[in-house]
């Protein structure tokens, strides 16, 4: 527990410290240094084994934006698991006395110069670390309520809720989007966001999933099958219904909220109108833990039989009576 603390502790005061995703990088980097100084509490490595793996998992892993910009791919779905993967190969080799590149992070090609250019690296939000304050960063961090990217969830409040007012497609007559500029930039701008022809596009795509959810009533995984993507309904509502625009209003709610609003204007001339800032599962917002588990059983449902499912989650709820972690992890060999 207390290395998973340390893990989220890292990678969100570094997340908060300066944007990657500002100079082309993605934010899976701080991830894999997050994720060493986990690993190096929970293998017992020394301070300076701990420098060595997160010089090894950063210097020679560094992971572009192209991953998340244009048309996606399933790779946008491992991008963070592998940078899991760099951070515990890291700590296995310094922990067998590997050591890394000197100066990662202040070295003339080191992290800072490379990655953050001009802007630099605001230290300010480390002092929590500095001080060696007790972690709680963890609870600052969302969970997703719907198979969407993170900024689009607030948008598929909003279509449920809007759905009511439709009885079919035919009966939209106009559709507006208004989002943040982070949501417009990472979700919203690509051409291939109009058009999504990939899962990965159209669950990293605003408008595609707001008129997704507005027909059907809800986004599941179902709304990003080969079928529902090529819908010709779907591609014909984006092309000629939906007006999407930034709004410097909603951008001063984020990041303290994922403010975003949808006006509907139906066939027969009523406009309805609906702002959401804090989606169900962000901090302010909280998912119960019947919800946490009702997602557990959606997206375990064809890997998992129900009596595997409740044994597994008795088990987390009760991880402080094993003894062995291994108890736990072959409750998840399939």
């Amino acid at each position: 527990m207390k290395a998973i603390s340390i893990a989220y502790e890292i990678s969100v005061n570094l997340c908060d410290a300066a944007s990657l995703r500002a100079h082309g990088f993605d934010h899976v980097n701080y991830i894999a240094i997050g994720e060493v100084c986990g690993l190096g509490k929970l293998f017992g490595l020394k301070k300076q084994e701990i420098e060595h793996a997160i010089s090894i998992a950063v210097i020679p892993n560094i992971s572009l934006r192209q991953t998340r910009a244009g048309e996606l791919s399933m790779w946008k779905g491992a991008a963070a698991a592998n940078s899991s993967r760099n951070a515990l190969f890291a700590v296995s080799l310094a922990q067998y006395g590997m050591s890394g590149p000197y100066e990662p992070f202040v070295g003339e090609m080191g992290f800072f110069k490379q990655l953050l250019g001009s802007i630099g690296f605001d230290d300010k939000t480390l002092e929590s670390l500095f001080k060696l304050e007790p972690p709680k960063r963890i609870l600052d961090t969302h969970i997703k309520f719907y198979p969407v990217e993170y900024h689009a969830q607030s948008a598929v409040d909003i279509v449920k809720e809007l759905s009511k007012y439709i009885k079919s497609p035919d009966d939209i007559d106009s559709i507006t989007i208004e989002t943040f500029k982070a949501a417009y930039e990472i979700i919203a701008k690509d051409k291939e966001k109009w058009e999504p022809k990939t899962k990965e596009t159209a669950d990293h795509s605003l408008q595609y999933i707001s008129i997704v959810g507005l027909i059907d009533g809800d986004v599941t995984k179902y709304s990003f099958s080969k079928k529902r993507i090529s819908d010709e309904k779907i591609k014909e509502i984006l092309k000629r219904k939906v007006q999407l625009k930034e709004s410097e209003e909603l951008t001063k709610g984020y990041p303290d909220g994922i403010p975003n609003r949808i006006t509907l204007k139906t066939k027969d001339g009523k406009i309805f109108t609906k702002e959401v800032r804090y989606p169900k599962g962000h901090a302010k917002n909280p998912m119960s833990d019947e919800e946490v588990i009702a997602k557990f059983k959606r997206c375990t449902q064809d890997i998992l039989n129900q009596n595997d499912q409740d044994k597994l989650i008795d088990a987390v709820f009760n991880i402080e009576k094993f003894n062995d972690i291994d108890d736990l992890l072959k409750l998840t060999w399939l």
